[in-house]
């Protein structure tokens, strides 16, 4: 198991697409961080590239480093013990000139 996950985790470095189970649904994922994986996303889904993503955060830290959180986020997320879904409009450092 741990050399699957080790050649996952290469593949998605090297722009790789993958497909996972989510709590309802299959989802298709990449490296929120590679603008190359990210319009292969896109072009899979056939989705306008002005549409929002989802992505996915490990931690309340991960997310600090992504996303410009108000104080009163930061201030919710800090107390939250379980996994929490938050919408943001803005980021700091992910990709966002997608060639669809």
């Amino acid at each position: 198991m741990i050399s699957e996950i080790l050649k996952t985790v290469e593949y998605l470095k090297d722009g790789g697409i993958i497909i996972y189970p989510s709590d309802t649904i299959w989802a298709i994922g990449c490296d929120a961080t590679n603008s190359k994986a990210i319009n292969k996303i896109f072009k899979i889904k056939k989705r306008d590239s002005s549409s929002p993503l989802i992505c996915l955060m490990n931690d309340y830290q991960m997310l600090n480093k992504y996303v410009n959180l108000t104080k009163k986020n930061k201030h919710f997320l800090e107390l939250q013990k379980k996994p929490t879904t938050t919408v943001s409009y803005t980021h700091l450092t992910l990709p966002t000139n997608r060639e669809v």
